[in-house]
């Protein structure tokens, strides 16, 4: 984008409105409520790698472009539409970057543009009507927009937080509520806003300048009010409340960047944790089930020392979008710090709990709830941990099914049982069994489970694992 090109056309734009300066900043405000939640959509977009919601959010912010005359931002914003058709993902990423340079462009000018004119929007407090039909033609002339009341409760009515004047010209006596009081209740609310307030009075004495200063008042003017001096005091008045507003565009801005991660373009920690925090509310509000992930990435910081950080960035934001492909909308995925990622499933825990259960269903089903006469460890007592419940034969073919089924389970580890010489070995005729007169030895539970006859048995060798 040409820096040196305004980011709207203002001219335009009022003739598009056919000159309603009021209708110009409610649409301004509009768009710039809407602004946020569109850059966060079309991330997330990204992430997805989802093009026909990227060309949808496009189109939108095309036509909400041709409101205000931005020839740029919506240039940029067709530019993406008409790639996203094309379903080119790895370029999209650029495009979407400059739709947000340019965006934030347009978001400051209108921001400064409905700044500017707040400012000129001034209300009067004041019942005397000559004085107040004086500051009204004072006013009007040098461009301000003028609100006029003759009591103070009506005036707090105005004052309202929702959309209140950036500049206040109050007197000091009035009926209904004298501006002391009306300083008071105006200070005493919370909101961002922050009106700049005149208090006019006859009295000049240092004691009610300070009375008015404690109650709220920024500045003093004496009647009868000299136009010049009335000027001045505007014009201090419009610095103080710009700055205002710059400072909450600037915290605002600093707070939209830091719910994203600037590496990988997901949610930051602080973004994380908050959602967190609002889902255990929600969670103890409605009993509902949370789940809460973290995935480490092994072996990454050989990428690093080996191929530098650059690729170790590219690997990392590579993990990310594959992550984000199986995640819902409403699952909320960050990066924690360093290699970690957090991200939270409602529904993981029922899906663990119903695999295990179905597991366990299975094998009772495949195994018929046979015991195996299981070896002890050293640790052990002497008493067998289980015996057969029907014959010598059923109870072998058990206990194969059983060796057979945990091979399966676990292909790359067997299953290791401790011996030593006071291990029972069931015999083959009489039943009784015989102590093993064989050294300690690791033995898989099908080999420690062979029958033999009850002279063989001391002489049988046992192969080795």
């Amino acid at each position: 984008m040409d820096r040196g090109t305004p980011a709207f056309d203002l001219a335009r734009a009022l003739e598009l409105v056919e000159g309603d300066g009021d209708l110009l900043v409610a649409a301004a405000k509009r768009f710039l409520e809407q602004n946020a939640s569109r850059i966060d959509e079309m991330r997330a977009a990204l992430e997805r790698r989802d093009a026909a919601d990227l060309e949808r959010l496009a189109h939108g912010l095309a036509g909400a472009c041709q409101s205000f005359a931005a020839v740029d931002t919506e240039r940029c914003a067709r530019a993406l539409m008409e790639r996203a058709r094309t379903g080119d993902i790895p370029s999209l990423r650029t495009l979407v970057e400059r739709v947000e340079a340019a965006l934030a462009d347009l978001t400051g000018a209108l921001s400064a543009h409905c700044t500017r004119r707040e400012l000129r929007h001034v209300l009067v407090a004041e019942d005397d009507d000559v004085t107040r039909m004086r500051l009204e033609h004072l006013l009007t002339k040098w461009g301000h927009h003028v609100t006029s009341v003759s009591r103070g409760d009506v005036a707090l009515e105005m004052l309202s937080p929702s959309g209140p004047p950036h500049l206040a010209i109050i007197d000091w006596i009035m009926p209904g509520l004298d501006g002391i009081d009306l300083c008071r209740a105006l200070r005493a609310r919370k909101s961002d806003t922050y009106t700049y307030v005149i208090l006019i009075t006859a009295r000049d004495d240092p004691e009610s300048m300070l009375i008015g200063l404690e109650a709220g008042a920024d500045d003093f003017l004496a009647k009868p009010v000299a136009p010049e001096e009335l000027r001045a005091r505007l014009r201090a008045g419009q610095r103080i409340v710009e700055l205002q507003e710059r400072l909450i565009a600037a915290r605002e801005e600093q707070r939209r960047h830091a719910d994203r991660d600037r590496l990988t373009g997901v949610s930051s920690r602080r973004r994380v944790l908050e959602a967190l925090g609002n889902s255990l509310s929600e969670r103890a509000a409605g009993g509902t089930d949370l789940a809460l992930a973290m995935i480490d990435l092994d072996d990454f910081k050989p990428i690093n020392d080996r191929h530098g950080h650059l690729v170790g960035d590219r690997a990392l934001r590579i993990v990310c979008e594959r992550v984000q492909r199986i995640l819902r909308r409403t699952d909320e995925f960050g990066r924690y710090g360093g290699e970690a990622h957090l991200r939270g499933a409602g529904v993981a825990s029922d899906r663990v709990r119903r695999l295990g259960a179905a597991r366990h269903r299975e094998r009772r089903r495949r195994h018929g709830g046979w015991r195996a006469m299981q070896p002890r460890r050293p640790d052990q007592t002497r008493r067998p941990r289980a015996v057969p419940r029907q014959g010598f034969g059923r109870q072998l073919r058990g206990v194969r099914r059983l060796g057979a089924v945990e091979r399966r389970l676990r292909p790359r580890s067997r299953p290791r049982i401790w011996r030593d010489r006071g291990a029972l070995r069931p015999m083959a005729s009489r039943g009784s069994p015989r102590r093993s007169r064989a050294a300690p030895r690791c033995r898989t539970a099908s080999t420690c489970t062979q029958w033999h006859p009850p002279r063989a048995a001391a002489r049988v060798r046992r192969p080795r694992i």
